[in-house]
């Protein structure tokens, strides 16, 4: 079985500088680890905002940190890749809740091992449109993630158009792999048959 990518683990709190050098081994041992399991991504988090810590200051903390893990996967078959999650539901106080920034960061760091996780059930959650804050950053998405809403079941188990969605990620991404994170409603066979009149072979 291929695997397309895995979490860093354990997850860093990027928005603070003081505990950057405890996560650069963590990530170093995350990038061994898939590279050994010929894994292409290893994904990324930025941790939980800091309450009272300003905003721009926590970005940049996120900024240096990136731009040194970066740097880390040079030479690697591995490229990092920056996920931003809901708040409103699944992450509560987590940092990084808006693609758009999301992105802005990947463009300050500026490295070819790093890029965007696209999740877009996350997205959807805070109420983003399909590819908003990606109008200039299609290039940095390098990997995307799918689930329906309400319940991040299976794609035809809650409310999303994927006709709609779908075929926006066939036209501006047609090339990025879409991963199916989800929780099932029903057997993992039926569920992924679901998705069928969508994507067929296109599924991994």
């Amino acid at each position: 079985m291929e695997i397309a990518g895995i979490c860093a683990e354990p997850q860093g709190q990027l928005t603070d500088p003081d505990a950057h050098a405890a996560f650069f081994p963590a990530l170093e041992a995350s990038i061994a680890a898939a590279k050994s399991l010929r894994a292409e991504f290893v994904i990324v988090q930025t941790g939980q905002n800091r309450p009272g810590v300003p905003h721009g200051e926590q970005v940049d903390a996120v900024v240096q940190a990136l731009a040194h893990a970066a740097r880390l996967a040079e030479g690697q078959p591995v490229t990092l890749v920056l996920e931003a999650l809901n708040t409103k539901v699944d992450h509560p106080g987590y940092f990084l809740d808006d693609t758009a920034l999301a992105a802005d960061i990947v463009r300050a760091v500026g490295h070819p091992k790093l890029g965007l996780l696209y999740d877009r059930y996350h997205a959807a959650v805070m109420g983003e449109e399909i590819g908003y804050g990606l109008s200039d950053a299609l290039e940095q998405v390098l990997h995307v993630h799918i689930a329906d809403l309400p319940g991040r079941g299976e794609p035809g188990s809650g409310n999303i158009d994927w006709s709609r969605e779908l075929r926006w990620f066939a036209d501006h991404l047609p090339k990025v792999r879409i991963g199916c994170e989800y929780q099932p409603t029903r057997a993992t066979g039926q569920s992924l048959s679901l998705l069928a009149p969508w994507l067929g072979s296109e599924i991994n």
